[in-house]
């Protein structure tokens, strides 16, 4: 059996500043951005039925940081298939909780642009976001990286467009059938909401929503 290995990391920006460097600003590739940071080590915020969620913060100076997340889980799901749950928009809605709407642009199998716009409760403002992704091989691995197209399509009415976004899915082939797979993610945005009223609603509808996805990994769809 065909077994991988699932990480997602996400990097939240506990500062706005970043999103005015001009190094952030310039930046398109997010390991470029991580070997910038002097990094903590993790800690497990909760594991819940097969998924664990775990954190660490990342450091770039004196007074700048950013959280980082790492999601984990096993899964038997070929690349190919893979990329279908994180590409087609009908699997993404059915896994992903925090997506309301997902549309797609000037596909083809190597690159495709995504518009997302994201089913956020209240009192978090409501976002969406535009991103150019990109197919490539490295090595044994195969990436998907993406980044923020924001002024690809015009504005939503009474939605905060996310101007910086860094993400890349990893598939990396092992010994045997083994696939290491892994996602990481760096999103820059203020929010006026304290980190105690975000962190239960982001984290457990992130945690909730990668179970979703190990489930249907798990399953024959």
């Amino acid at each position: 059996m065909r077994i991988l290995f699932f990480s997602i990391v996400i990097l939240f920006f506990s500062c706005g500043c970043f999103a005015q460097s001009n190094f952030f600003g310039a930046v398109l590739n997010i390991d470029e951005l991580v070997e910038a940071a002097n990094p903590e080590g993790w800690k497990t915020y909760k594991s819940k039925k097969g998924v664990s969620l775990k954190y660490r913060w990342l450091h770039f100076n004196e007074k700048d940081k950013t959280r980082q997340l790492s999601l984990h889980f096993k899964s038997s799901k070929k690349v190919s298939e893979l990329i279908k749950l994180i590409k087609n928009p009908e699997k993404v809605r059915y896994w992903n909780s925090s997506v309301r709407e997902q549309v797609i642009f000037d596909d083809d199998s190597l690159s495709w642009i995504s518009h997302t716009v994201f089913a956020i409760p209240y009192p978090l403002n409501q976002q969406d976001l535009v991103v150019q992704n990109t197919i490539s091989n490295k090595q044994r691995a195969v990436l998907v990286d993406a980044y923020a197209v924001p002024t690809y399509l015009e504005d939503l009415e009474s939605t905060k467009r996310q101007q910086f976004y860094l993400s890349q899915w990893r598939f990396t082939q092992q010994k045997g059938n083994e696939l290491d797979v892994e996602f990481t993610l760096v999103s820059m945005s203020k929010s006026a909401i304290p980190r105690w009223i975000r962190d239960p609603i982001v984290l457990n509808r992130l945690l909730n929503s990668f179970i979703e996805l190990k489930n249907w990994n798990d399953s024959n769809h």
